[in-house]
């Protein structure tokens, strides 16, 4: 038996207190880490992309489009 448990933020608290397991979307795993936690298996792995329509990149939009990609992409690259 096994009751699933949504949940928004920091999660790794639950454990071990309030749960056995614990599906995370993470990084680099450091979090989980500091808290005594083991990545046991990989369900998958993503990647996060920005998207926008033909219509708005040839629109007064594309500047603002741009400069949301290029500070995405500085944040990216300071990691």
């Amino acid at each position: 038996m096994y009751r699933v448990i949504p949940t928004w933020g920091a999660t790794e608290a639950f454990l071990p207190d309030d749960a056995d397991l614990l599906i995370e979307n993470t990084e680099t795993g450091a979090t989980l880490k500091r808290h005594n936690l083991k990545i046991i298996e990989t369900l998958f792995e993503s990647t996060a992309c920005l998207i926008a329509s033909h219509k708005a990149l040839h629109s007064s939009k594309a500047v603002l489009i741009n400069s949301i990609a290029a500070t995405l992409s500085r944040a990216v690259e300071e990691q």
